[in-house]
């Protein structure tokens, strides 16, 4: 049997080699070039192949980082793949929450957009993130009811992260 751990990896390396354009095109300028421009067909294939790899993630905790997770997340959005796999994701990232950093959080999941006048600004999606802060929440009560040290401890690391991520994004003018 094939570990876990090797398993992720595997796809972690994959993902990085097959969808690469997914997570680097989120620059700070707008896209202008139609070589930068995906087709129809190509967004269809990645999503089928992002889809794929969310299915193979060994359910093992650990067996991929919850960085690796939350860009998986990212390109749920990005693709506008199945709500079911973004669900998968967010369960996932719900259950290593504690692992990741304010940095993981935000520059994983921006958002950029255009206004009216064409010019290009960064907004925050913070929808999946508070996504994945309800699934901790529920998996928490769960797990920890009985080790009270323990409980408290995880959720105020939680809280930490949490309050340093929206330190960031509320200095963003474009949020309500």
């Amino acid at each position: 049997m094939i570990p876990p751990k090797l398993i992720g990896e595997a796809l972690h390396v994959y993902t990085f080699h097959w969808l690469p354009d997914v997570t680097r095109g989120r620059s700070d300028q707008p896209e202008t070039s139609t070589s930068s421009q995906i087709t129809q067909e190509e967004s269809l294939n990645r999503k089928k192949q992002l889809e794929i790899i969310v299915s193979l993630i060994p359910e093992d905790r650990g067996s991929v980082s919850v960085r690796f997770l939350l860009r998986l997340l990212s390109m749920v959005n990005i693709l506008g793949a199945s709500p079911s796999i973004g669900m998968i994701l967010i369960r996932k990232c719900s259950f290593q929450l504690e692992e990741a950093t304010p940095n993981d959080l935000i520059l994983l999941l921006p958002s950029h957009d255009h206004d009216s006048s064409g010019d290009h600004h960064q907004t925050y999606d913070i929808d999946p993130v508070m996504a994945v802060l309800e699934g901790f929440i529920i998996q928490w009560r769960k797990s920890y009811s009985r080790d009270e040290e323990q409980s408290m401890i995880l959720i105020s690391k939680i809280a930490k992260l949490i309050v340093s991520y929206l330190q960031i994004v509320s200095t963003d003018a474009n949020m309500s």
